[in-house]
């Protein structure tokens, strides 16, 4: 059996507006991914900004004989009490930020260990009065953020 197809003549004007259909999907498609990329991008950076800013805020715990205790806003905390906390702190762990006299230092990825915060913390003005430290769990491994926030007011 034959089977006889009728032959169609295409022209260039099919052609032509064949691709530019085809180059216009194209196109489209690739505004959309680029928006969806550019967008998780921008929640990425959002969520980040809000994690450096959660560190600053005055609510805070400290850790005194291993247990969590809460410390209220604007609660001072002299040298010897943060000293106190660091030494409950397991030997070695990492550490994501470390907020000192209002500047965010970023530590991440760096395991440090107590002595360095110890050191670290005798070096602040006599003057200085700890308003908070924050130690927290990040995820279900060892990384924890610690948080210690100065105040340079005199003690009254």
């Amino acid at each position: 059996m034959v089977v006889l197809l009728k032959s169609r003549e295409i022209s260039y004007h099919d052609i032509i507006t064949k691709v530019v259909v085809l180059l216009l999907v194209i196109l489209t498609a690739a505004v959309f991914i680029f928006n969806y990329i550019i967008a998780n991008r921008v929640d990425n950076l959002k969520n980040q900004i809000s994690h450096v800013s959660t560190l600053k805020n005055k609510y805070s715990y400290m850790l005194k004989n291993n247990k969590k205790t809460s410390i209220k806003k604007g609660e001072a905390l002299d040298k010897s009490d943060i000293i106190e906390s660091i030494i409950n702190i397991p030997e070695k762990m990492s550490f994501d930020y470390l907020l000192v006299d209002s500047k965010l230092i970023e530590i991440q990825g760096k395991t440090v260990n107590r002595m360095e915060i110890l050191n670290y913390t005798k070096q602040l003005k006599s003057n200085t009065m700890i308003k908070s430290v924050k130690l927290k769990k990040i995820n279900k491994y060892t990384s924890y953020q610690f948080t210690l926030e100065a105040a340079l007011n005199e003690r009254k």
